[in-house]
């Protein structure tokens, strides 16, 4: 600010919620998928917030014939507040392993 160089903590945030996918594709897939969620949010100077929000988001999945599967995905949650709403972009790489192959 007026030309000093300015820092802060992003803050802590812990969430617990349920998402929804439809998967489309066999080897590689690509799957739409959103949710909603109870966020936990703290940061030092600022208001901590337990609200509700949601979130949706797209993947790309890769699997192989040995049931290892290579996701990666990228993700927007919106949290309503009082007067506006708090927004947190997330990216994810992801490998798992099927030990049972289902229909």
């Amino acid at each position: 600010f007026a030309g000093l160089p300015y820092t802060r903590s992003g803050g802590d945030m812990t969430r617990l919620g349920v998402n929804g996918l439809v998967e489309f594709g066999s080897v590689i897939t690509f799957y739409p998928y959103g949710g909603f969620s109870s966020h936990n949010w703290s940061r030092d100077g600022s208001p901590d917030f337990d609200e509700i929000g949601y979130n949706f988001g797209f993947g790309l999945g890769f699997s192989t014939e040995i049931g290892l599967r290579f996701d990666v995905r990228g993700e927007l949650d919106v949290i309503p507040t009082d007067d506006t709403s708090r927004k947190f972009g997330n990216a994810t790489i992801g490998v798992s392993y099927n030990l049972f192959k289902m229909p």
